[in-house]
């Protein structure tokens, strides 16, 4: 339901679309043979900023490059506040679950479990 908002809402024309930094990568190159080329000509012109900012001496090693990046004007920051934490949290895939609980309350412990 959110897919199907956001795709009436962004104007798309044609669908598939893939979406770069928010910008969306011409369709034409949306195909086996050209979608690699596609992306990594994207990721070239992201990557000009970033060694224009070294050059500059505005981007340093000590700096943290997610931080400059959300401090620039053209980067709207991002609401999700999990995504941004510096100490991320990881969720423990490995076992069997909680042995201690009933499986009805390990449902209601996942349904209950908020996204953004």
């Amino acid at each position: 339901m959110l897919a199907k908002d956001f795709v009436d809402r962004s104007g798309f024309k044609e669908l598939p679309q893939v979406l770069m930094n928010g910008v969306p990568i011409d369709t034409k190159s949306l195909t086996a043979d050209d979608f690699e080329e596609a992306i990594m000509m994207a990721l070239m012109r992201e990557t000009n900023s970033l060694q224009k900012a070294v050059y500059k001496n505005q981007l340093r090693e000590e700096n943290d490059v997610v931080d400059y990046l959300m401090k620039q004007p053209n980067i709207m920051p991002r609401l999700n506040e999990r995504i941004l934490r510096k100490d991320p949290e990881y969720i423990d895939i490995n076992g069997d679950g909680l042995p201690t609980l009933k499986l009805v309350e390990q449902k209601k412990i996942f349904f209950t479990f908020k996204y953004y």
